[in-house]
């Protein structure tokens, strides 16, 4: 992994782009783990050379049954979690709903 960074890093800077890199995480053991880094199969190259972290899970049961979202629903909504972020402040954790509408499009929603 660390020699993949090193070249999407080198891409980058020969020219002058910023490179998404999407990567498969296992599902997390608890809830609990769901806003880790660490989660990516070779995570230390990952947590080293990325600068900007976003992990997205879909809602589990216990989080479902906290907020009071029917399993049924569940399906449409993600947890989008900001674990790293070197260039900017924090960005809080938030949920995100599925649209109805068009397939593919996420927005915010708020929670209690």
């Amino acid at each position: 992994m660390a020699m993949l960074f090193s070249l999407l890093t080198d891409i980058a800077a020969n020219n002058g782009c910023t490179i998404l890199f999407s990567h498969h995480v296992p599902q997390p053991a608890s809830d609990a783990d769901l806003g880790a880094p660490t989660g990516a199969l070779g995570s230390n190259a990952f947590i080293d050379a990325t600068r900007w972290v976003l992990n997205l899970s879909g809602m589990s049961h216990s989080q479902g049954q906290h907020l009071g979202v029917a399993d049924d629903e569940r399906q449409h909504y993600i947890l989008a979690s900001f674990t790293k972020s070197n260039y900017g402040k924090a960005i809080p954790t938030r949920w995100l709903r599925r649209s109805e509408t068009y397939e593919g499009v996420l927005s915010t929603c708020e929670l209690e």
